[in-house]
Parts: structure tokens; C-alpha cells; sequence
């Protein structure tokens, strides 16, 4: 009985970490809630990582964010050379926020766009709310060479940087 009990709290405790989810566009939709476009079938939650790259799925794609809150804990987009991959936050989600970061890290980049990678603010939260940016994060947001982030509201950006 012990040795059930033990496993149990084993099974639980692996559950509690977070893991890395690297997209394979599995679903053929393009959309971040659809379980099938995920390595393992399961949308990540809070807890996990996420990686956008071509390790699963070669060539240019477009990963659409849902019109409900999403939270995790870090996004790394990192295309092959002479490829791009798109996250849109796109502007039927009028969520404040939209998208938030979890990553319990000090200083950590919870948002990497590496060449290629491209992050897509499209956001229809109101004019009158104060985070403009519609993201949470108390980290970094990190833009390497090539990586783009691409702030497609009416509203103002000044938000973006403390």
C-alpha cells in the first residue's frame, strides 16, 4: 500500500513541473488552442515553456493566439535561416492581458525572438485600459537580430519599455 501511495505522490509531483512544448502544426489550423498542433497533443499551460522552431515543422508558419487569456511561463521563437515564424495576439482577443508570463526566474527572458521569430501584437483590448501592451510579465523581452516585434494597435506603445 505504501509503495501506491509513493507512486501516486511521484506522479503528482512530476505533473507540478513545467515542460517544454515545441509546436508541430499537427491540427493544420494554426491555432495555439488546437491540442493536435502540439508535440504530445496537449496545449501548453502555465507551467511550461513553449518553443516555436522548425524541429517539428519545417518552413514559415503562423501561430495565432487564442481570444482567452493565455499564461505560461517563457515563449522562445527561433526559425531556421531564411525561414519566419509568426505569433499573432490577434485582435478579436480584447483581454487585458492577453498573454502572460509566469516564468519564476529572476531577470528571465520570457519572450525570445531569435532571426526570423516574430511577435505580433494585434490586440483589440480598449483604448482605456493602462497596460497597452497586453502582456504580463515582470521579466525581459528579449530581440535578437532579426527577430521582430510588431506593435499593430492604434494605441500607443509607451509601455513596452520601463
Amino acid at each position: 500500500m505504501k509503495k501506491i501511495y509513493f507512486f501516486l505522490l511521484l506522479l503528482i509531483t512530476i505533473k507540478s513541473f513545467g515542460a517544454t512544448k515545441t509546436w508541430d502544426g499537427g491540427g493544420l489550423d494554426g491555432l495555439w488552442a488546437t491540442a493536435t498542433n502540439w508535440v504530445g497533443d496537449v496545449v501548453p499551460v502555465a507551467a511550461d515553456d513553449v518553443v516555436l522552431d522548425n524541429s517539428a515543422l519545417a518552413g514559415t508558419y503562423i501561430v495565432t493566439l487564442p481570444n482567452t487569456l493565455v499564461t505560461i511561463q517563457s515563449i522562445t521563437i527561433t526559425p531556421t535561416v531564411g525561414d519566419n515564424i509568426t505569433l499573432i495576439l490577434p485582435s478579436t482577443n480584447t483581454l487585458q492581458p492577453g498573454l502572460t508570463f509566469t516564468n519564476p526566474s529572476p531577470n528571465a527572458n520570457v519572450l525570445v525572438l531569435n532571426g526570423g521569430g516574430i511577435f505580433r501584437n494585434s490586440t483589440g483590448a480598449s483604448n482605456s485600459t493602462p497596460n497597452y501592451l497586453n502582456i504580463s510579465t515582470a521579466d525581459t523581452i528579449r530581440i535578437n537580430n532579426g527577430g521582430r516585434f510588431i506593435h499593430n494597435v492604434v494605441r500607443s506603445h509607451a509601455f513596452l519599455v520601463d
